[in-house]
């Protein structure tokens, strides 16, 4: 039971899509020398971070699927 815990928590952390957002904004704010973004720049940042975050959590997020599926079959009886 506990491994499909440790699935779901890699499945959802959240903190990927903070610290690549972060990361790339760091990295803009520095390049342009200002200490605030556009929303172009902004909009991008996120859409970049979030399809990181998105494509290291699927395999998490199929491997759940699955584990839940199998799950649900022996309590079942299939």
């Amino acid at each position: 039971m506990y491994m499909y815990c440790v699935i779901t928590f890699f499945r959802s952390v959240s903190a990927l899509y903070w610290v690549g957002y972060e990361s790339m904004k760091t990295r803009v704010l520095r390049t342009r020398g200002t200490t605030a973004m556009n929303f172009s720049e902004s909009f991008m940042a996120g859409a970049v971070a979030g399809t990181i975050a998105g494509i290291i959590t699927l395999p998490f997020d199929v491997i759940k699927t699955h584990r839940q599926i199998e799950l649900g079959q022996v309590l079942q009886g299939n």
